[in-house]
């Protein structure tokens, strides 16, 4: 009946029961959200691997490059070469990227006021 009328209380409930019975159990429960408006369908990106020693060796150098690069460059080479294609950003996908911008960016100018060395032009790009 419960799950029924709020899903929320349920599920709440349940993450709560699981956690570690200590103090730090209200703060992680403070922090917990649920979505009730989410879209839950996400497209396939599964990608078929064909050379399996080339897939790892992109899994260690990923790391090392900024995101940029790699969705610019290097995960387009790759997959070029050694997988099929990412399918193409939806619109919504493109509008949901434009809103996180936009909401990450007064906390990116912080990061650049702290740490005046950081190279944040590429996240506001």
């Amino acid at each position: 009946k419960t799950l029924a009328t709020k899903p929320d209380d349920v599920l709440r409930k349940a993450v709560n029961g699981m956690l570690p019975k200590n103090r730090l159990r209200k703060l992680r429960m403070r922090k917990f959200r649920t979505y009730n408006d989410f879209d839950f369908f996400k497209r396939n990106e599964t990608v078929s691997i064909k050379n399996k020693w080339l897939h790892n060796l992109g899994l260690k150098l990923e790391p090392l490059f900024p995101q940029f690069l790699q969705e610019k460059v290097f995960i387009p080479l790759y997959l070029k070469i050694n997988g099929s294609k990412v399918p193409p950003k939806t619109e919504d996908e493109k509008l949901e990227i434009k809103k996180l911008k936009k909401f990450f960016e007064p906390y990116n100018q912080k990061l650049k006021k702290h740490f005046p060395e950081l190279n944040i032009d590429i996240w506001n790009a």
